[in-house]
């Protein structure tokens, strides 16, 4: 099996054949990370063990496709979206297998996830997006532990969804009960060591 995926270093982009040879012929430079965008978590998996020396982030989660409601022809039926969940499940827990991934906690509100909020006429309320996403976003803290998860915010494209703070406020709420320490750690220190800048003092 052959799927090409564009990679990006550090801002330089290379294009890696999963499957292929052409995997074989790229070595990242010194001190990169790679970005996995628009990779699924299975895929990514594959990729993360190709290259098990350099630190990679998923982007968005994985961004499974229709796990919330129909979207492009997927999703269709409630056990359409159920096995859409089983599979980014699954995926999750292999990359989870990888010390060296990270995942980036965003992307939730694009309208391929299926939530179909860019539809309404009103955006929904912090409490409905604590409610929607909350389970999904613990999960993946879960799997992956503090230390692996980056809060991010994946805006203006999620502003079709709801409002930047309302998804800092719904963040804060889904995490609140893992203590002040955690959610410093997903807000900010598990990003600057992972992309190497200075971390503020606390």
């Amino acid at each position: 099996r052959e799927r090409q995926f564009d990679v990006a270093f550090m801002g330089e982009r290379l294009i890696t054949t999963l499957g292929g040879e052409e995997k074989d012929a790229i070595t990242p430079p010194e001190g990169s990370v790679i970005v996995a965008h628009d990779l699924n978590p299975a895929d990514t998996a594959q990729l993360a063990e190709d290259y098990p020396d350099t630190p990679l982030v998923l982007d968005h989660m994985g961004t499974p496709i229709a796990l919330a409601g129909p979207f492009g022809g997927l999703g269709q039926t409630a056990q359409a979206r159920r096995d859409v969940e089983a599979a980014w499940h699954d995926g999750l827990a292999r990359l989870a297998e990888c010390p060296h991934v990270h995942v980036k906690l965003s992307g939730f509100g694009m309208p391929i996830v299926g939530w179909g909020f860019h539809q309404r006429a009103a955006p929904p309320d912090v409490g409905e997006v604590v409610e929607r996403l909350g389970p999904h976003v613990r999960f993946v803290i879960e799997r992956f532990g503090p230390d692996r998860c980056l809060f991010a915010s994946n805006f203006p494209m999620d502003s079709v969804s709801f409002a930047y703070g309302t998804w800092l406020d719904a963040f804060t709420a889904i995490t609140a009960d893992l203590g002040a320490a955690t959610q410093r750690k997903l807000l900010l220190d598990t990003a600057a060591r992972f992309y190497r800048v200075p971390s503020p003092s606390a």
